[in-house]
């Protein structure tokens, strides 16, 4: 991201001189005009307090953030958080499914942490070198290489492993260049996922540090199940020029009903509380009092019940930058910033 704002040329206004016609002549309020013009304009360079005032207005004309930039600067303080806690997240799974993958191609009725998984033809094969570490192909042709610290659950399944108690710590690169050291605890309700390292991000390389801690409950019974989480994102995350300073708070309940003659499917709501700070360059960004709340059906936007809502501030420098905003249209929500003259959009829901 760069932290170059490009400055906004001020508009000059007002109407041009009047021409005097051939056959009419100069009309004298017209020249007479001008002279006001022109006296007016001599005072204001001699009266120092003008000056300041005129100066003070160029300067905000010149300080304004234009469309593109203010939509980069918000769609990174609103998304990135959650999208390195994500990334976490799927590495934890994709570090169990290579265990799995190791222990059952290895043939030696163990659980397998080192050695590599290739791909042959169509199949995979393993072999237990190196003997320090796992490295196994990813989904982009590459591959990755996890270390293992410490794995404590339930083993039965990778569903068992994570929904209930466990404790699983584990390092990881990538070759595009991702390394991070990822630990997920459970301990009854409380959660707790750390993601630090490298982590690349639309293309860039950023040093993260986020902490998730929630607070989760698990129900389910022949009918289907319940998953309930209120939950903190905390830490920072650093990259060329700006530093992200994470505090947000998100609630989030999950039912899914078994499908019976046509009825079920799944329903979820989130709902987001962002207090974020961005330093990027001289310039600090603060989110104040932002809410968003959304629910989905079967993965898709859905506002039947008009629930979907979206609040809260973007400062610049204590200057008021932007205001959340729910936005729609065809089959798309949108959360928006408002920014006075237009809109600039933060994120997208497509709706069935």
């Amino acid at each position: 991201m760069t932290a170059a704002i490009p400055p906004e040329e001020a508009q000059e206004g007002g109407a041009g001189i009047i021409e005097a016609n051939a056959t009419g002549g100069a009309p004298p309020v017209v020249q007479a005009d001008a002279e006001s013009a022109r006296v007016a304009e001599a005072r204001v360079r001699a009266d120092p307090l003008a000056q300041q005032h005129q100066l003070r207005i160029q300067a905000k004309l010149d300080a304004r953030v234009d469309p593109e930039t203010a939509t980069r600067v918000v769609r990174f303080g609103h998304r990135v958080a959650h999208a390195i806690y994500d990334e976490g997240s799927a590495l934890a799974k994709h570090a169990t499914e290579a265990i799995q993958g190791a222990s059952a191609l290895s043939g030696t009725g163990r659980v397998v942490t080192t050695g590599t998984i290739e791909r042959d033809g169509e199949r995979f094969v393993y072999r237990p070198e190196p003997t320090d570490r796992l490295v196994v192909p990813s989904e982009d042709g590459g591959t990755r290489t996890f270390t293992f610290d410490r794995m404590e659950g339930d083993m039965s399944s990778i569903d068992a492993f994570f929904r209930n108690d466990h404790d699983f710590s584990f390092s990881v690169r990538e070759t595009d260049g991702t390394d991070l050291a990822v630990r997920t605890t459970k301990r009854g309700r409380e959660h707790d996922v750390t993601v630090r390292g490298s982590v690349v991000y639309e293309g860039e390389t950023f040093e993260a540090d986020i902490r998730y801690h929630g607070n989760e409950t698990h129900e389910s019974d022949s009918t289907g199940a319940t998953y309930t989480s209120t939950a903190t994102y905390s830490g920072t995350v650093r990259g060329d020029g700006m530093e992200l300073t994470v505090q947000e708070t998100q609630r989030y309940q999950q039912v899914h009903a078994v499908r019976t003659a046509g009825v079920g499917g799944s329903a979820t709501s989130q709902t987001r509380e962002i207090d974020n700070t961005l330093r990027v360059g001289e310039d600090t960004y603060r989110w104040n009092g932002v809410r968003t709340h959304a629910t989905f059906r079967d993965g898709y936007a859905n506002n039947r019940n008009r629930e979907w809502a979206a609040s809260g501030q973007l400062f610049r420098n204590d200057e008021l930058l932007g205001t959340y905003r729910l936005g729609s249209a065809g089959n798309v929500l949108a959360f928006e910033l408002d920014l006075g003259t237009e809109r600039v959009e933060i994120d997208r829901f497509p709706q069935r």
